[in-house]
């Protein structure tokens, strides 16, 4: 199993699914009387969604796929050994950013519930990073010796001006980070007070994501 999917790397299987899409969105505007009407938009977007699924599910074994973007694939399964097979060749062609949740459905009753059909999700997106904003990059060198040490196990990270995400797939890792920059801080907050400077207020938390995703939340106010 996944022998074709290890002729892959991620970006060119992210380039292939682009193609895929790209192919399948122009030849369903092409059979639309109105390819600008909302209409035609939704069957063009369908169509690529379409063509993308039906691409990997071989790859994946012929299981459940689900994938809104070219960048994006959900991978459905049905026991935890499965969920490491996925992962494990995913690892292998590249990708970091991975996350295992389990999906839901309407309840018919305002709520959700399990889904029946799919018992687990493996979710892989192949971007690692998005880092914007002015503040970003000072706001990553500020932690960068802290975060430097457990860099390794980053899965995904976001920065926009000070909002500073680290994604983990390990909640020890991301809890001994969270602990390590609290004291960072609170050491940099007394100093402050000794010198009779101000010191902003900030928040530094760790949120369950997903099953197996873990993120260390800085925020500066």
């Amino acid at each position: 199993m996944y022998t074709e999917l290890r002729t892959f790397t991620k970006d060119s299987l992210t380039a292939k699914l682009t193609e895929l899409t790209n192919d399948a969105e122009a030849q369903c505007e092409k059979e639309q009387s109105d390819p600008m009407s909302g209409e035609s938009i939704v069957a063009a977007s369908k169509a690529g969604d379409d063509a993308r699924e039906a691409f990997l599910s071989p790859l994946f074994g012929g299981r459940n796929i689900f994938s809104l973007f070219p960048s994006e694939i959900t991978v459905y399964v049905d026991t935890p050994d499965e969920v490491l097979e996925v992962i494990k060749v995913a690892q292998d062609i590249g990708y970091k950013n991975i996350g295992t949740y389990i999906p839901k459905v309407c309840d018919g009753k305002g709520g959700s519930k399990p889904d029946p059909e799919n018992n687990i999700a493996v979710k892989l997106q192949d971007r690692d990073s998005m880092i914007f904003g002015n503040a970003a990059k000072h706001m990553i060198k500020m932690f960068a010796e802290f975060v430097d040490i457990v860099k390794d196990e980053v899965v995904y990270t976001y920065c926009h001006n000070n909002d500073y995400r680290l994604t983990f797939r390990s909640e020890q890792v991301a809890n001994m980070l969270c602990d390590n920059l609290n004291k960072l801080m609170v050491n940099e907050k007394a100093k402050a007070h000794k010198q009779g400077l101000e010191f902003g207020e900030y928040s530094i938390t760790v949120k369950e994501e997903m099953l197996d995703r873990f993120v260390v939340g800085i925020s500066i106010y």
